[in-house]
């Protein structure tokens, strides 16, 4: 296989945005790191397509309820008709439509997406918790539809575990990192001199360094409601009226948006006291700026990380935010201003902090003029590695456990005993009040006709871990030449005294001739065996010539059920089918009861 597509959606590399630098910093390290792997594209909001980044990108062009009508033509043009990875790094109450496309109106972006062509990876900022401290439930409910879903820090994972719909525990969480390459301790006074012109790019007629009297404070961040830059405003008047000489750099995409910046200005005296700036400043220059400052705010109420705090540690200028969200997780608690009371928001329900203005300037009084330093781990030649590793097991999936069969067998005795207990729970439920939705049992029939619609009727059946056949039910729709294996006794048992024909035994060993069956299927049964390449040698054994199997196994990651001996990814699946010399016809994901990985092949007609 060759390197495979994989499109970062959110914000494009090249805009100046938060989300931008996130994606502009992975991109790129993807690119020069893991070029064999991954053909990388981008598509995204804002910013110019850029030569100097070496993928290709893509501009987003038009967005109905966070939805982009243009990726089917854009995925074409980037992947053909390759499967490859798309990876969103957007918030993910704006994912719905690609965690679940079932609920889209009808329509070309609903029939493209229903038709699977990727992967769904996400990177899940998460800015603040839902009531009661949990994941909202729509929201998790999206978290848990990608098939991988990786979230900034371990304060948003351990939220989403919290949460009532969590299919696989603990979730995992991996920081973006700063680059200290870029960012790091500069002159102050050099910083200083050079302020001016690093942030407007005007020459003035004479040089205007920044007065070693005056008390710089930063602050960059977007004109949105979640960006409390009345706060900030206030934070500086506080401080004025302690006598301190404030003088507030504001770099912002908008003055006038949600707040009207230059009317705070003059509402808090700060009017002759703001250098506005809203150009595009490169990572450098804005590197530069905040070592010129003697103090960065981040007025965020709840950041999925804060760039602006990690940028400034690094630079070692100390930043004061508020003792809530992402950024809590790293920032120095001396930096951290406590909230005194919390309100909802939005649709959701949001836990949104409140803050003293009092206790901001206190804080800013006390770290002024201290030294700080970016927290271990946290910058890019630290974190890589992680982020590296992380990728790749996307794509090559995890080692098959090395178990015994005696071992295995005590594993699947296990889980069939559970497995039947639930049932048997589920049942007498069933028994006293109807379900309101569609039944386990009725999405496995639904998830076996889907994985067999395009196999040919007729001819021998083996069906794999029948247990007590209830897949049977399905399979005389194809044929009634079935035959059953199964390794548990007592459900092997129950099928004979009911009269099917189902045998006792491993998949790595069939009791069968060679070229017995035209079919062989099975529905979660794979993941169970110790050995796939040994267990596919034994089913292309007993196919007959040009003879069809057909799996359905569990795509989880991870997985947390110990009878799982073997977890594989989509990707590696097919390549253990095609290291046994199958034709792989189809290969998959859908989602049924949990999401699958439905894989459909054929032996060769020789």
């Amino acid at each position: 296989m060759g390197a495979i597509p994989l499109l970062i959606c959110g914000d494009a590399p090249s805009a100046s945005t938060g989300l931008g630098r996130i994606t502009r910093e992975l991109c790129i390290r993807i690119h020069e790191n893991l070029g064999e792997t991954f053909r990388l594209g981008t598509y995204g909001l804002g910013g110019a397509v850029s030569r100097r980044f070496g993928f290709q990108q893509y501009t987003i062009t038009k967005l109905e309820g966070w939805a982009p009508t243009d990726l089917p033509r854009v995925w074409r043009d980037f992947a053909g008709d390759e499967r490859g990875i798309i990876m969103p790094i957007w918030n993910p109450s704006s994912l719905a439509w690609l965690a679940m496309p079932e609920k889209l109106p009808a329509g070309t972006l609903k029939d493209f997406l229903l038709s699977n062509p990727f992967d769904r990876w996400l990177y899940a900022p998460i800015d603040a918790e839902g009531p009661n401290g949990k994941m909202p439930k729509e929201v998790a409910e999206v978290c848990m539809n990608f098939d991988r879903t990786l979230f900034y820090t371990k304060w948003a994972a351990e939220m989403m575990d919290r949460s009532e719909c969590p299919i696989a525990e603990p979730y995992e969480h991996l920081p973006h990192g700063t680059d200290t390459k870029i960012f790091y301790p500069r002159d102050r006074k050099e910083m200083r001199e050079t302020f001016v012109r690093t942030v407007t790019g005007l020459e003035p007629p004479e040089p205007r360094p920044v007065h070693e009297s005056i008390f710089l404070i930063g602050i960059v961040a977007t004109n949105t409601a979640r960006k409390d830059w009345d706060l900030g405003f206030q934070v500086c008047q506080e401080l004025r009226n302690r006598g301190v000489n404030v003088v507030l750099w504001a770099h912002t995409d908008s003055f006038r948006k949600h707040w009207n910046l230059p009317a705070l200005a003059e509402a808090y005296g700060m009017k002759d006291r703001v250098v506005f700036t809203n150009t595009d400043l490169t990572d450098e220059q804005m590197a530069e700026a905040h070592c010129a400052c003697d103090v960065t705010l981040g007025i965020g109420r709840g950041e999925g990380w804060g760039l602006v705090e990690s940028s400034s540690l690094a630079c070692g200028v100390p930043v004061v935010t508020g003792g809530y969200a992402g950024a809590a997780e790293f920032v120095p608690l001396r930096m951290q201003v406590k909230p005194v009371a919390f309100e909802g928001e939005g649709w959701y329900g949001h836990r949104r902090p409140v803050f003293r203005v009092e206790d901001w300037a206190d804080v800013v009084q006390a770290v002024a003029g201290t030294k700080t330093r970016l927290p271990e781990g946290l910058s890019w030649d630290e974190c890589w590695s992680a982020w590296e590793k992380w990728f790749l097991e996307g794509v090559n999936g995890e080692e098959s456990k090395t178990v015994s069969q005696d071992e295995i067998r005590k594993l699947n005795y296990d889980h069939h005993r559970r497995m039947t207990e639930e049932h048997n729970l589920r049942k007498a439920k069933e028994s006293v009040s109807a379900p309101a939705g569609p039944t386990v049992e009725n999405l496995d029939d639904a998830s076996f006709r889907f994985l067999l619609a395009d196999v040919p009727k007729g001819g021998a059946i083996l069906e794999l871990g029948s247990a007590s056949g209830g897949q049977w039910g399905v399979l005389r729709e194809w044929s009634d030449n079935l035959t059953g294996l199964d390794l548990y006794e007592p459900a092997v048992k129950a099928s004979q005294e009911k009269g099917l024909n189902i045998v006792l035994g491993f998949v790595e060993a069939l009791p069968f001739p060679d070229e017995s069956f035209d079919l062989v299927c099975s529905r979660h049964v794979m993941e169970h065996v110790g050995d796939p390449q040994k267990a596919l040698s034994e089913i292309k054994r007993v196919l007959k010539p040009g003879g069809y199997v057909a799996a359905v196994t569990p795509h989880r990651f991870p997985d947390p059920e110990p009878a799982h001996i073997t977890q594989l990814r989509i990707q590696a699946w097919q390549g253990e089918y095609e290291k046994a010399e199958f034709d792989v016809l189809y290969a998959d994901l859908r989602s049924f009861n949990c999401v699958e990985a439905h894989i459909v092949a054929r032996k060769g007609t020789q």
